[in-house]
């Protein structure tokens, strides 16, 4: 089972574009008290063994984890799971070879795969009935045959619950039903059709991948999630993107890899689906509409002709791996909008030369411009809270790093940022600007790099080019002053402080783009407005 479940999932990791781990992660278990019949599983989950009567009780609120039960595990002939619990993990009681009666509440809503595998009281209800329901909650259909209706008041199908059952031929799925799990229905290769009645269930990944018979599908407009790769490898979905590139269901735009050219989403769509574009080689720009308030990891992975996207300002985050090995990707715009860059969202983005990271943005994830070896510079606002560990690392152009918060975590790894190698080990030979005494030049000084100060974290205000404590037309003066000397091959005469003050829309470079926004606020607070340049910039 174990196996079984690795292997499909690095598959689905593989066709997500996420790198594989160099071994498996460690499992969580439970961990049970020095007396042997008693201890945790789970945050908030405890359990007991009364081995004079053989039941396993298990109280308290949230998620189950896994646990083996020791020596006793042979001694179980009961569990109770007592109201509360929301989940049982997998494998939970394989091999329970006494288990014969478990009660379930109404608060669990997802069994993981293998919960009572191998059990008696499994054996003995799919004896009574192939569909086997534990609670509200379909454990296992795996040797259901024909047509197969869920009955109503179940609220979910179970983690590989009717997986690689080669003799479904139809499922009917009530409103009661708020989740399908992953891998529910995967490799059901007979299924030809699937009916979801109604309500607005949560359908997980891979929930139908590789039900290669499957034509006919119905999915009420209520619904609001579907995961990746749902309906990967199905006649369905290459039927659907021969009538339309994109294929669009209750407003998710699930697939979108027929498409060529210079791509413009829909109006109306509302979520760009995980994986909805991945390795697709053939597209060339992407203009997202306002309408899309979601977009989901590893979407465009892959494109690798993808040269520039829009993104609008309805976004709040660039979502994992969503642009991973794209690349010629040369431009693309991070709306103010944005909270958080997460893990690998640019990784490999070799073509990238410049990113603006908006001062909405709290967290740059791991990982998250691996290999930008276009970047030759980067300004970190003072929004930035936490840069993931290797966030810059092999970026081989990369010589300038600006880091404004001068309290900013930072990955504790020599490789965070870095341009070059030492032997087998990554370095960085660029310069890291911040604050004195600030977690940036803490880093630097670590891992013997060159740091330069900013000054004190407090004297520096944005947009204050001459540092007078002020900004006003004078400083956008002094910002063209610089840029003339710089175009006419000279030195810009612009100290550290000075440049970062400059720096108007935080993208690492001065322009005249800078100097226009120095005078709009200065224009701003002349017509008696109030706050930063920080604060006229979020409210444009």
């Amino acid at each position: 089972m174990k196996l079984q479940k690795l292997t499909a999932g690095l598959l689905a990791l593989s066709m997500m574009g996420a790198p594989l781990p160099a071994a498996a992660p460690m499992l969580t278990v439970c961990a049970a008290d020095e007396t042997p019949t008693e201890g945790t599983c789970g945050e908030n989950l405890t359990w007991k063994f009364d081995e004079s009567t053989g039941t396993l009780t298990i109280s308290g609120e949230g998620e189950m984890m896994e646990k083996t039960w020791g020596d006793f595990k042979e001694k179980i002939t009961r569990v109770v799971i007592e109201d509360g619990v929301t989940s049982i993990g997998e494998d939970a009681f394989y091999g329970c070879s006494g288990l014969t009666t478990i009660t379930i509440p109404d608060s669990v809503t997802n069994i993981g795969p293998g919960a009572f595998y191998a059990t008696p009281w499994l054996a003995a209800k799919k004896a009574e009935n192939p569909l086997v329901v534990a609670g509200n909650v379909v454990i296992d259909g795996k040797d259901c045959e024909g047509d197969v209706v869920i009955p109503d008041g179940v609220v979910s199908i179970a983690i590989s619950a009717f997986e690689g059952n080669q003799n479904l031929t139809s499922v009917t799925i009530p409103d009661s039903v708020a989740e399908i799990w992953e891998y529910a229905f995967y490799e059901c290769a007979s299924l030809t059709s699937v009916t979801i009645k109604g309500g607005e269930p949560r359908i997980n990944n891979y929930t139908f991948m590789h039900c290669t018979s499957l034509t006919s599908v119905t999915i009420p407009e209520g619904v609001t999630s579907i995961g990746g790769l749902v309906f990967y490898d199905t006649p369905w979905l290459a039927a659907k993107q021969a009538e339309n590139p994109f294929v669009i269901v209750s407003g998710i735009l699930i697939d979108g890899t027929a498409c060529e050219g210079d791509v413009a989403i829909p109006d109306g769509v509302t979520c760009i689906n995980v994986n909805a574009f991945s390795n697709c080689t053939s597209i060339t720009s992407v203009t997202i509409p306002d309408s899309v308030t979601k977009i989901g990891g590893a979407s465009f992975y892959g494109c690798s002709s993808l040269t520039s996207v829009t993104i609008p300002d309805t976004v709040t985050s660039i979502a994992y791996n969503i642009f991973g090995g794209c690349a010629a990707l040369t431009s693309i715009v991070i709306p103010d909008s944005v909270t958080s860059i997460e893990g690998y969202a640019f990784y490999g983005c070799k073509a990238l030369t410049s990113v603006n990271i908006p001062d909405s943005v709290t967290s740059i994830g791991e990982l998250a411009f691996y290999g930008c070896s276009g970047l030759t510079s980067v300004t970190i606002p003072d929004s930035v809270t936490s840069i993931g560990d290797r966030a810059f690392s092999d970026c081989t152009s990369l010589t300038s790093v600006t880091i404004l918060n001068p309290n900013c975590e930072i990955g504790d790894y020599g490789d965070t940022f870095s341009n070059g190698r030492d032997g087998e080990n990554y370095v960085y030979s660029g310069t890291i600007y911040g604050y004195e005494n600030s977690t940036a030049q803490a880093y630097a000084e670590k891992y013997g790099y060159t740091f330069k100060s900013l000054g004190a974290a407090a004297d520096v205000l944005l947009g204050d080019v001459n540092l007078d404590g002020k900004v006003d037309a004078s400083d956008a003066a002094d910002l063209l002053i610089a840029l003339a000397n710089v175009g006419a091959g000279a030195e810009s005469g612009l100290t550290d402080a000075q440049t970062a003050a400059a720096d108007a829309d935080g993208n690492g470079t001065l322009n005249a783009g800078d100097a226009a926004t120095i005078l709009q606020y200065a224009a701003f607070i002349g017509a008696g407005g109030t706050g930063t340049l920080t604060d006229f910039l979020k409210a444009e």
